[in-house]
Order: structure tokens, then sequence, then C-alpha cells
């Protein structure tokens, strides 16, 4: 039988979302194919194998290229399919038609004699495929100049790179000048720049360098990223999230050494066990700049989950100074296309007698995706049973009844993988508590049932009181910043404990 084909199509347009014509698209592949844009920025590629893992890349002059992958779809369910179809994009091209300058000076207050420079530009281009525009890339140019100027050219303008923030992406002007040497001495030292076009505008004087005496080697630092856990950790998940391609950045106070090592861990948490999962990630060293992004995993960096980096690097420039190795936590996901809470669900382990919630087995609560507050406390989850578990014949008049005031607070049940260095992020898709008798107070992480515990317990409904989360730490959010004020009723669930 022939193999089944199918086809790959998509749509190029600029940062303001207009479509772009005579867009030069390539497809590799183990059948490259090329195509054009049309008047309304599409393009369309047919005859492409079922199934297969294709790579695009959009250029036009005047505009900084642009990647992209996908699969072609080969089957539905268990069936071949044939003429299955993907669309790529919207792509937006970034117009490298502007120049950008600085003046550098030493110390001593003379014109540094044609200084060399590394200008890189976040981002390369942008992807509008989940409707948010999302920076991705970066453009490099090198200078060219007289003595006391650097020049770049082939670069974003400044005021088009400003309105890149009205979609909510940053543009980053990022500068690294070499040490100056007089024959072997050095004369000046190296120094790294990272701005944004807001900044540039805003401020000419930043555009006035000043290089430093050669003073002892200077300490490796991260001066810019986009996951602040590896500056201050914990902190907020909004400064901590990555799109589902990347890049993860980061920028050094110095050029960094070409062997820098990336351990990315995903953090799989099932009930049962902890058990953090090794992805690929790819490592581009530039200038002063590490990009990190996932490699040979279609799905990227998944939106709500959390993900540890492990980065090591040296300096290029100063080999004397101390390796930096560093352990943060992230998460997948477009600052600008927030996601909900998802489903919740409240669990007890069963460990005993079937159907019956007794004291001793732990209490679970699981959420779709992470909460917290990105604080190194951790959190706490309001909780309250439609039950009466004070048997009181009323059900509203003790600690955890649903009428009551006084939720019981179950902890995060956060945990990291077995590497030295690492920490909590303050956010977690679980908390636990457990669960004994007697009389609790208010705000009790451990949850008291009755001695002969809860009978048809997956009958009885829970409210996560997620609108009460002031009585416990505090007012809780997703990662994307969004606090969670809307309360969940759910019954409750069980799960068999495991086999010791």
């Amino acid at each position: 039988p022939s193999t089944p084909k199918g086809k790959v199509s998509g749509r190029v347009v600029d940062a303001q979302g207009k479509p772009l014509s005579g867009v030069a698209v390539l497809l590799s592949g183990s059948e490259p194919a090329t195509a054009t844009t049309d008047a309304t920025g599409l393009f369309s590629i047919d005859k492409v194998t079922a199934g297969s893992k294709v790579g695009l890349v959009f250029s036009l002059d005047g505009y900084a290229p642009a990647w992209a992958s996908a699969v072609v779809p080969g089957s539905t369910g268990n069936f071949p399919l044939n003429d299955g179809q993907v669309f790529v994009g919207p792509i937006g091209l970034i117009p490298v038609n502007g120049e950008l300058g600085f003046h550098v000076v030493g110390w001593d207050g003379a014109l540094v004699a044609k200084p060399a420079g590394l200008l890189d530009f976040t981002p390369g281009f942008l992807d509008f495929s989940l409707g948010a525009a999302v920076g991705v890339g970066s453009i490099t140019s090198e200078s060219t100049g007289a003595d006391g100027v650097l020049a770049f050219s082939r670069v974003p303008r400044l005021e088009e790179a400003a309105r890149l923030a009205s979609l909510g992406v940053t543009a980053r002007y990022s500068l690294y000048l070499p040490p100056v040497f007089e024959g072997e001495t050095m004369r000046y030292a190296g120094t790294t720049l990272s701005m944004t076009a807001e900044e540039l505008l805003a401020d000419p004087w930043i555009r006035t360098i000043v290089l430093d005496p050669p003073d002892a080697p200077q300490a490796l630092a991260i001066e810019a990223t986009n996951v602040n856990n590896l500056v201050a950790c914990p902190s907020l998940g909004s400064g901590n999230l990555v799109p589902r391609a990347g890049p993860l950045y980061v920028v050094f106070n110095q050029r960094v050494s070409a062997g820098a090592l990336a351990q990315i861990f995903v953090d799989v948490q099932d009930a049962s066990k902890y058990e953090p999962a090794a992805m690929n990630a790819e490592v581009l060293s530039v200038g002063n700049q590490l990009r990190i992004v996932p490699a040979g995993a279609i799905e990227g960096f998944q939106e709500g989950l959390k993900y540890f980096l492990v980065l090591q690097t040296t300096s290029r420039d100063n080999p004397g100074a101390a390796a930096l190795r560093t352990v943060a936590p992230f998460f997948g996901g477009s600052p600008n296309d927030p996601k909900p809470l998802g489903s919740v669900t409240v669990q007890y382990v069963d460990s005993d007698i079937p159907a019956v919630f007794n004291p001793g087995e732990p209490l679970e609560i699981v959420f779709e995706r992470n909460i917290g507050r990105g604080e190194s406390a951790g959190f706490s989850v309001p909780l309250y049973f439609n039950y009466d578990l004070d048997g009181s014949g009323t059900v509203g008049d003790g600690t955890g009844e649903l009428g009551s005031d006084a939720p019981y607070c179950v902890k995060d049940a956060e945990t990291v993988p077995p590497v030295a260095g690492a920490v909590k992020s303050g956010y977690s898709r679980w908390a636990s508590a457990p669960t004994t008798t007697g009389i609790q107070p208010a705000g009790s992480s451990q949850v008291s049932l009755p001695a002969l515990g809860i009978p048809n317990a997956t009958e009885v409904k829970v409210l996560v009181a997620l609108s009460e989360a002031h009585r416990c730490a505090g007012v809780l959010q997703t990662v994307w910043g969004e606090n969670l004020l809307a309360d969940v009723e759910v019954k409750l669930g069980v799960r068999t404990a495991p086999a010791p």
C-alpha cells in the first residue's frame, strides 16, 4: 500500500499581524520542499509524508528569519489517516531595517580605538499560534565603527521594537564588549549591558558606555532572565513562565563558555510516588547569553506544569572566576495566555475498610495545574466537609464542617528532585493532611474524623473554599498570577493505598 500523505499550511504576518506576501518557506525533513506566501500571508505544501516531523524556515528580505516545527497527522485512533493537515502559525516576522549606535570611552576618558561588540536582540520573531504573541529566538549583530563608536546595522528600529510591548512582549537589547588589550596588557575590562527598547528610548545616556579599569576577575553573575527563580527563589510564578517552545534565556555579566551544562527535570508527581523525569534540553551559547530550549520532545514545556533547571557554566573571559551552578524551578506557559485552574480532586487513601474513610488514612487535594503563593513557607488550602465530623448531630458547628467559618487548612505537598541545591517554588499541584480523632482548632492542618470513620465516604460532598484562603495562609493564585476566589464543590474520592 502507498504511504499516506498530508499537508502543511500556515500563515506569516508582520509584528502587527498584517499578512506578508512573498515569504520563502523551506520545509526540511525526509522530503524537502519549498513554498511562497500569497497576498494573504498563506502558504501550503502538499504530499508531505503523514506522521513525519518537519522543520520550517521563513525568510523575507528586510526581516529576521523565523522557524517552526510541525507533525503531520498520520492516524486517527488505530486507523491510518490520508490527507491529514497541520496548520503552522501565524508566525510574525520582525523587520531588521534599523541601526543602533553606542559611544565607548575608557575610565580615563579616552576614546576606545575601534571597539568590538556583539548585540543580541530578543525576540527574533513572534509566534501567534496560541492567540497571544509569544517571542521566540533572537537576532545577533556584530559591530563596525570608528574610534569610540559601536555601530550595529540590520537590527530592529528602537521605535518598532518598543511597540512590541503593546503585544505583551518585551524587546531587549543585550550588548557585550570584550576586554580591550594593548599588546599583551589589558587596558580596559569588558562589560555587558541588557536594556529594553523602552529604556533605550527613555534614557539616551545609556548609549554612552564607560569601560572600567582591568581589576581582579569579576565573579560570574546573572543579569537578566525570564526565570526569576534563578536570581531569587522562591518568587512569583508569573516571573518564571517559559513558552512551550522556549527559550529559557539567561543573560550574564560576561561571556560564558560554550560548554554550559543544563539538565531539566519534569515535575511528575502522582498519587503514590514522586519521580522527576529528566527531559532533553538544547543549550545555545551566544556571547553573554545562554538559551535553553526543549529538544527531542514535541510537546515542549507544557502549560501549567513545573520544571526544575540545573545549570552550570563558567566565564569565557575570566577563566579564574568560579563556575556558577544554580538550580531553579520554572513553569511552562506564556505570560500572555493565562490558563484556568482546571479540575480539582479531593480524595482519601484507603488502607483499611472499603467505602469507609477512617482516622489515620491521609487526605489529598489534587489540582490540574500548579497553584500557590510563591513563598518559602508554602501554602494551605481551606476545606470543609458537608458532614457532622464532631458527632454533635449538627453540620456546621465544628471545625471543618460546612456552614462554619473554621476550615481545615490542608498544607501543600510540594516536592523537589533529588539534586543538590533544589529548593521549593511555593507552588504545587498537591496538598495533603493527616487524619485523627478528637477536636481540632480552626485552621488546623490535621483533619479530625469520627472514631468509626465516615461510612459511604464517596457520597460526602466537600468544599474547596478558595474564597476563604485568607483564613489559612493567604489568597492563592495560579502560576499566571490569577487570584483563585471561586469555591469548588466535589464529592470525596478514594484511591487505594499502594502495597507496602
